[in-house]
C-alpha cells in the first residue's frame, strides 16, 4: 500500500466497521501506517488512539507526539489538542505561551479555511443565481391564473 489516503481509508473502515468487522486494533495499525506516510489526519487519529487507549495501551506522551506531528503538518484539530496539552500540562510542562501560540495558529488556519470555503460558496451561489435568472422557470410568484388544466386528486 503506497497511498497514504488509501491506508488512512482502510483505518476508517476498521474504526467504524464499513465493509469489515469493526476492529480498533487494526484501525490503529492502519492509522499508524498512514501517519508514517505523512497523513496528518492519520497522525491525529493515532494520537487519539493513544490518548484514550483505543486498540492499544493508553500513552499520553505518544498521544502528544502524534497530535503535535499533525499540528506541524497544519491540521487544525491537532493544533488545538497540542494547545490544550500545553495549557493543562498534559504530557508536557505547562507552558501558557506555547498554548497561546498553538491556539492562535489553530484560529488562523481555521479562519483561512472558512474564508476559502466562503469564497467557493459565493462562486456556487453566483452560478445558481445565474441559472435561476436564465431559467425558464424563474423564482418568483406565479399567478394562480397561470395554472391551467389542474385537477383535484383524492389523497
Amino acid at each position: 500500500m503506497g497511498n497514504a489516503n488509501g491506508v488512512f481509508g482502510v483505518g476508517l473502515c476498521y474504526q467504524y466497521g464499513f465493509g469489515v468487522e469493526k476492529d480498533d486494533h487494526k484501525a490503529f495499525i492502519y492509522y499508524q501506517k498512514s501517519a508514517e506516510m505523512g497523513h496528518f489526519v492519520g497522525a491525529y487519529k493515532l494520537g487519539n488512539y493513544y490518548k484514550y487507549g483505543i486498540g492499544i495501551e493508553k500513552d499520553e506522551i505518544k498521544a502528544f507526539i502524534y497530535h503535535r506531528k499533525s499540528a506541524e503538518m497544519g491540521y487544525i484539530d491537532g493544533m488545538s489538542s497540542v494547545a490544550e496539552c500545553y495549557r493543562c500540562g498534559i504530557s508536557v510542562i505547562r507552558d501558557l505561551d506555547k498554548a497561546k501560540y498553538w491556539y492562535q495558529r489553530s484560529r488562523e488556519n481555521y479562519l483561512t479555511l472558512v474564508k476559502n470555503e466562503w469564497i467557493n460558496n459565493l462562486e456556487i451561489e453566483d452560478d445558481l443565481k445565474k441559472k435561476f435568472i436564465e431559467s425558464k422557470y424563474q423564482l418568483s410568484w406565479i399567478s394562480f391564473d397561470e395554472f391551467k388544466n389542474i385537477k383535484m386528486t383524492d389523497l
